[in-house]
């Protein structure tokens, strides 16, 4: 029987509403798929574009990361695109087994 892959630990926080900023993870990782981020709507679905497969982490120093959304034609997005949202979003952080989550931030513009 094959090994099965090992399950993420996983964060969903409380609805967030935060002023125009960057989403920053501190982190220890393997490589940078170690951790994913989605960002959800108040029924818990994937805001469209803000889903794990466009999360793409920008490296800052051995630590710390700042947490992008890449679309198929190349435009990145980071959680100041969800300004607009009255009700807020919540974050959804995927941490694999190679990975630590040590804090995690949204720091204004």
């Amino acid at each position: 029987m094959p090994d099965k892959p090992p399950t993420p630990g996983v964060i969903v926080t409380k609805m967030v509403k935060a002023p125009a900023g960057k989403l920053v993870v501190n982190a220890e990782l393997a490589d940078l798929s170690s951790l994913t981020v989605e960002i959800l709507d108040a029924h818990g679905n994937a805001v469209p574009g803000f889903e794990a497969k466009h999360c793409r982490l920008r490296r800052y120093d051995d630590l710390r990361y700042e947490v992008r959304f890449e679309s198929s034609d190349g435009t990145s997005r980071t959680v100041k695109d969800l300004q607009q949202r009255d009700s807020g979003f919540r974050l959804r952080i995927k941490v694999f087994e190679d990975a630590a989550l040590f804090a995690f931030q949204i720091k204004p513009l």
